[in-house]
């Protein structure tokens, strides 16, 4: 008998099915169509706590940034005594 869950659900006698089909091999669409779904909902999950994360991470970057830019904003003007134009 075939390892077709459907088939086992159904009852389908081995006389029914084809001679080539006495064993199966592989997945059923339905298996394959569950395993995309939840890889899709992962994928989704995981691109939004990425996003979150670079998001962050980008603030941070221009905090620094600015920070540097004001010490090398005083520096200069404890050297030459004015601001940069």
């Amino acid at each position: 008998m075939c390892c077709n869950p459907i088939n086992q659900m159904l009852r389908f006698s081995p006389a029914k099915q084809p001679a080539s089909r006495d064993r199966c091999y592989g997945f059923s669409l339905i298996e394959v169509m569950v395993v995309i779904v939840i890889l899709a909902l992962l994928a989704g999950i995981v691109g939004i706590n990425v996003k979150s994360y670079r998001d962050k991470a980008n603030q941070k970057k221009a905090h620094a940034d600015i920070a540097v830019l004001v010490t090398a904003i005083k520096s200069f003007y404890a050297d030459k005594g004015r601001y940069p134009t």
